[in-house]
């Protein structure tokens, strides 16, 4: 039987493919949380807001981490800061809602985002599903999740949850954060 394991190549082996460090672009030294955040500043993702009902609280956040797992079985997955305020509910939840944002929910992203304020106020539009789990109302479409792991990994948790329920909402242009600022991704394009 052979295993589809592959075991890691030698460090050394690694770092012959790296570029020379006095190539363009290529910053030597040490991975900083600077340098680090400036890479994946040219890296877009897709934009969702994580909301969830903890003891009949509304709770969300917003994430650019969220992204598809598995087909079968449907799983998806994104990343929370540990120091998140939202952490604390989700890592006692078992059920939560990603709420896929189109270009009309700029704002509910800005919001979901900000810290110390009733993200759930007016003038955010929500109601709740059936199981109490709230969902935004203008979102461009919706995933009803059930919790499967919690993975520690680094200063973030990786939720995985296995998709219970989807709707479709309308058709929309979808909002991506890149370069530290939520697009569209036709507003990309023009831009380069």
């Amino acid at each position: 039987m052979t295993s589809s394991v592959q075991a890691a190549a030698p460090p050394s082996a690694l770092h012959d493919h790296l570029p020379a460090t006095d190539a363009p672009g290529v910053v030597a030294g040490a991975v900083t949380a600077d340098s680090y955040r400036s890479a994946f500043r040219r890296h877009p993702g897709g934009v969702a807001v994580i909301t969830l009902n903890h003891d009949g609280r509304p709770r969300g956040l917003t994430v650019s981490s969220f992204h598809s797992l598995s087909l079968d079985p449907p799983l998806v997955a994104f990343n929370i800061a540990r120091t998140s305020s939202v952490w604390p509910s989700l890592a006692e939840v078992d059920r939560h809602v990603v709420n896929l944002l189109g270009l009309g929910q700029i704002a509910d992203a800005r919001r979901f985002a900000t810290s110390g304020i009733d993200r759930f106020a007016a003038p955010t539009r929500w109601s709740a599903l059936a199981d109490g789990q709230p969902v935004l109302e203008a979102a461009a479409g919706w995933l009803h999740c059930t919790v499967q792991q919690r993975i520690a990994a680094g200063d973030h948790w990786l939720v995985i949850s296995s998709v219970d329920q989807i709707h479709g909402g309308a058709e929309e242009e979808p909002l991506v954060f890149h370069d530290g600022d939520f697009h569209t991704t036709s507003r990309i394009l023009r831009a380069r």
